[in-house]
């Protein structure tokens, strides 16, 4: 109960602008509790009336009935619809809030864990927080109702009040220890819950490269696996669960046997009259409600606080790292960079071995190597998207881990080998990155980057939907858009990855030209395997097992370097010279 307490002192965090409702919410639960009580007596009296041939007062107690009726029906409505209001706009709140603190985690976190970790947690979990939040509301509400049932009940006969408050004390031991093994029944289910849709997650995104190797087969075994093994565990829960209410079912026959053994023993000994005895009957059925009530509240408690500690542990980066950034703010950026003896390793293999190279602002730096060596976890720890292990990196002299988020992101803009694309219209995808973006500078954008006459040739033109990762799109059509996404931007750090791989030579001839124009006003850093991308850059350095082997202009290496002259002479003289 207290973990319950603080998680819930946690969410008002999230219910701050819900006050007015959450007043009305209360009132109205008070108002149902009022009606809950009188209901019971008013009902036994319309008994007595009956019996007693008093016609004219059953009216009168049947048309009060009546009208309570209907004011009940309002007084529900209208606490559900607060209820619904208040778990909606919770977990509206709640999806956007987590959603930011998932963008803090660490990339080497995210390859870790995969995506359905997060996905499950802001869906499901948060689904059942602001559904539960209601639900405990509702218990408490119902346990306030009970308690005030009591108290008639030992005002019209304490020993049938003793009998009720006993048998509710024992239902309420047993379905505890039930409850308490279904929460841990129930969190087997969501981890292997998690895994499962993790697979299904790969197997659909990779589902074209699984019919390239021809491995169905293989795929649709491990999922047969997977799904076999979620589904007994699911069994085990579920067959647990018949068997706490099979058991349910039993005891409540057996309360409501001596319920009433007891009320013939009573009037027997003229310890009651028959209008108390039906009172007491009509009451007995609301309490005995108290006991599936705790033990709803016990489970939704549970339930509760087993998804607020799976979605607040990604707030408190208990098993998710997060980003860390430092408190400098840079106005304005030159575009400088320095790496001075960094060295990296990613699980535990060295990728950079104290490396050390300074970049001027304005300079058109490419890396080349062979595969492996080095060179795209160069531009990733420029934009911080990996932790260097020592060393120091260098944004006009000022180490990035001094420096805010803005200052160093807000102005990189990086092209990838496989750029991810929204699966919403061109013209979205590019308002993602602008939200003020005019319509001149995104078609220019799209014309420097070769990709203007594509996108007026669709059908919707930049309204074209381009369908989850850009499927609809071929990948140099993709990487192009990510260029112009990146001219979009205007910072004063361009980043290419591997940008024109998926390019045909025309394309990649008019991306080029495009970049010898931006020389000098912008910083602009290459990795390529096509060297022909890069044989007008300022300066070309040659990555190797971690480390510079050299560095200089194409001249330079191609004469000077074994290793760069290699692999210019196996990639380019056979296609082009």
């Amino acid at each position: 109960m207290k973990k319950s307490f603080s998680y819930l002192k946690r969410l008002w965090y999230f219910l701050k602008e819900e006050k007015g409702k959450i007043i009305g919410f209360i009132i109205f639960c008070l108002l149902i509790i009022f009606i809950s009580l009188i209901i019971p007596v008013i009902g036994a009296k319309r008994i007595v009336y009956l019996t007693s041939n008093q016609y004219k007062q059953l009216f009168y107690s049947c048309l009060l009935l009546f009208i309570i009726r209907i004011i009940d029906s309002f007084v529900g409505y209208y606490r559900n619809y607060f209820s619904n209001r208040i778990s909606r706009n919770v977990f509206r709140n709640m999806q956007n809030s987590l959603g930011k603190e998932i963008l803090k985690i660490t990339t080497s976190t995210f390859n870790r864990e995969g995506s359905s970790v997060f996905v499950q947690r802001m869906n499901g979990d948060l689904s059942n927080i602001s559904n539960g939040y209601n639900e405990i509301i509702f218990s408490f509400t119902e346990i306030i109702k009970d308690i005030g049932i009591f108290v008639i009940l030992f005002f019209y006969n304490y020993i049938f009040a003793l009998f009720v408050l006993f048998f509710t004390i024992c239902f309420s031991i047993y379905q505890n220890k039930f409850s308490s093994i279904q929460i841990k029944k129930r969190k087997l289910v969501r981890e292997e819950e998690e895994r499962t849709n993790s697979f299904l997650n790969e197997l659909i995104r990779g589902s074209r490269d699984i019919k390239v190797l021809n491995s169905e087969v293989s795929f649709l075994n491990t999922l047969d696996e997977k799904v076999t093994k979620l589904n007994d565990i699911r069994y085990k829960h579920n067959d647990f669960i018949r068997l706490y209410r099979s058991l349910d079912e039993f005891l409540y026959g057996l309360y409501y046997f001596l319920d009433y053994m007891l009320l013939i023993i009573l009037l027997k000994g003229n310890v009651l009259s028959i209008p108390i005895a039906i009172v007491l009957s009509n009451y007995s059925g609301n309490v005995m409600s108290f006991n599936r009530t705790i033990s709803n509240l016990i489970n939704y408690l549970k339930q509760f606080n087993l998804c607020c500690e799976r979605v607040f542990s990604i707030y408190d980066s208990v098993d998710f790292e997060k980003e860390t950034w430092g408190n400098k703010h840079l106005d304005k950026v030159e575009g400088s960079i320095k790496f001075d003896n960094v060295s990296f390793k990613y699980d535990n293999k060295n990728v950079l071995d104290k490396m050390s190279f300074d970049i001027k602002s304005g300079e058109t730096i490419a890396f080349v190597g062979k595969s492996g060596a080095g060179k795209t976890t160069i531009l990733s720890l420029i934009c911080k998207l990996f932790n260097i292990d020592s060393g120091h990196i260098y944004l006009d002299d000022n180490d990035i881990y001094e420096l805010d988020k803005d200052s160093l992101r807000g102005n990189i803009s990086i092209i990838t080998q496989n750029p991810y694309i929204f699966n919403l219209s061109i013209r979205d995808n590019f308002r993602l990155i602008k939200s003020d973006l005019k319509e001149k500078e995104m078609i220019t954008a799209c014309k420097k980057a070769c990709l203007h006459d594509f996108i007026k040739s669709l059908p919707n033109g930049y309204d074209t939907v381009v369908g989850e990762g850009g499927v609809t799109l071929s990948g140099g059509q993709r990487q192009r858009l990510a260029i112009a996404r990146a001219f979009v931007q205007n910072t004063k750090l361009i980043l290419f990855d591997e940008a024109t791989s998926a390019l045909d030579n025309e394309t990649q001839a008019n991306i080029k030209k495009t970049i010898d124009n931006m020389k000098g006003d912008f910083t602009i850093l290459i990795v390529a395997h096509r060297l022909s991308t890069i044989k007008n850059a300022d300066r070309i350095l040659f990555v190797s097992d971690g480390k510079i082997l050299d560095s200089g202009n194409h001249k330079y290496l191609f004469n000077n370097c074994k290793e760069y002259r290699q692999l210019y002479n196996s990639e380019i003289i056979t296609k082009e010279d």
